[in-house]
């Protein structure tokens, strides 16, 4: 499995997309928002459309993921991960909490 933390606004085809923001919506719930926000790795940053109103609600109530959970407190057993994405999310972590939280997403 390929975990993807704290997706935001970049749901990545062929990853578990992970995330517990507010206005976070299930993919399967959401199909049409799957579609609009759907990205790859080589492209995680470069969004379908530059305008102002389309950025915004990537940050807010147009957020889909497979799975709303705290990345704090994932509802995985250890070794269930191949691999772990994280952009952007361990720097709104204390720093006391961070080695923590490493430790919690590598065990």
């Amino acid at each position: 499995m390929r975990l993807h933390l704290g997706c935001g606004a970049s749901f990545l085809r062929d990853w578990t997309n992970v995330d517990a923001g507010p206005g976070v919506r299930l993919a399967s719930d959401r199909p049409d928002l799957v579609r609009k926000l759907a990205t790859t790795e080589d492209r995680y940053y470069l969004f379908p459309r530059a305008d102002t109103e389309f950025l915004a609600g990537h940050a807010t109530d147009e957020t889909v993921a497979d799975v709303i959970a705290d990345v704090r407190h994932l509802p995985y057993g250890p070794e269930s991960a191949d691999e772990i994405l994280v952009c952007q999310v361990v720097e709104h972590f204390a720093v006391a909490d961070r080695g923590p939280l490493l430790d919690h997403w590598f065990a």
